[in-house]
C-alpha cells in the first residue's frame, strides 16, 4: 500500500489532471494507493493482506477491494481468522474515508463486524465500502464482504472514522 499518495494530496502534489473527471481521479488515486511497496523485513499488515483495487464510484462514494485468504490468515479450522476479515473491512473503509477527507489522516473511532459465512483458505472475497454520511469531524461508513465464487455475503460492517 502506498499511503504517500494521500500525503501528496494534502500537499498539493497529487492533483486532478487537466480534463480528468472526478471518477477518473478517484480511480487513479485508489490504483496508486493499492500498489505494494517493499518495506524490507517487517511488512505492515496492509501490505501482507495484498489488496487489489477492483472499482470505485464517486457518485455513490464507494470503493471495492479484493482479497484472497492465504495460509497465514487461517485458523486451525482452515477458515480465515475473523480479526483479519475485520482488518480487511476496516482498511477498505479507512482508505475511502481518507480519500473523502482529501488525503487527511483518519482513524477508526468505532467498528462493528457481523460474520455471516466463513471464508475458506485460498478463497477470494471483495469488500465493498460506502460512505453513509460525512459530518464535519466524523465519517460514517458501511461495508459488505462478498465471496467471489458464490456471490454470498460473508460479513457486514459499520465504521466511524475521525
Amino acid at each position: 500500500m502506498d499511503y504517500t499518495v494521500f500525503a501528496r494530496m494534502r500537499s498539493g502534489d497529487w492533483l486532478r489532471l487537466d480534463g480528468e473527471s472526478d471518477q477518473d481521479f478517484m480511480q487513479r488515486t485508489f490504483r496508486a494507493v493499492c500498489v505494494s511497496e517493499s518495506r524490507g523485513s517487517a511488512p505492515i499488515i496492509n501490505d501482507m493482506l495484498q489488496p487489489e483495487y477492483v472499482a470505485c464510484d464517486v457518485e455513490s462514494g464507494g470503493l471495492t477491494l479484493s482479497f484472497t485468504s492465504r495460509d497465514w490468515m487461517c485458523n486451525p479450522q482452515g477458515t480465515t481468522h475473523g480479526g483479519l476479515l475485520a482488518t480487511c473491512a476496516d482498511m477498505t473503509m479507512g482508505i475511502l474515508a481518507r480519500f473523502t477527507r482529501g488525503g487527511e489522516v483518519v482513524s477508526t473511532a468505532d467498528l462493528h463486524v457481523n460474520y455471516l459465512r466463513p471464508v475458506s483458505r485460498s478463497e477470494s472475497f471483495e469488500i465493498h465500502a460506502h460512505v453513509e454520511k460525512q459530518g464535519r469531524r466524523l465519517i460514517f461508513m458501511r461495508a459488505e464482504g462478498i465471496l467471489l465464487a458464490s456471490r454470498q455475503t460473508c460479513l457486514t460492517a459499520m465504521g466511524i472514522f475521525a
